[in-house]
């Protein structure tokens, strides 16, 4: 994992609390660039805490839409982004580990 420490933690996080996301939603909600959480959903995709699902259409179809911060706000296009098709969810593991976190 080249990101720092810092970083994986603040993704872990959000993703932790969330219960998961996408690249857009965790990119905006962090701050920082999508190359970045790409970078950490495929380390933590790797280790086994996240699993990848394909959503067809928008965020209604989306099993994260009551816990996304924009399904709700119906951010910029949000159901038409690219980034929306593939959201990563946590595992059994992923969810022992945020539970290890509190």
């Amino acid at each position: 994992m080249t990101e720092d420490k810092e970083t994986l933690g603040r993704v872990v996080k959000a993703l932790c609390r969330f219960k998961g996301g996408s690249l857009y939603v965790l990119a905006q909600e962090l701050k920082v660039s999508q190359e970045v959480v790409g970078k950490v959903i495929s380390f933590l995709l790797a280790e086994g805490l996240l699993k990848e699902l394909r959503i067809n259409g928008g965020c209604g179809k989306c099993p994260l839409s009551k816990v996304c911060p924009y399904s709700s706000k119906g951010g910029p296009n949000l159901p038409n982004l690219p980034e929306r098709r593939a959201i990563y969810v946590l595992t059994d593991k992923g969810k022992a580990f945020c539970k290890s976190l509190i």
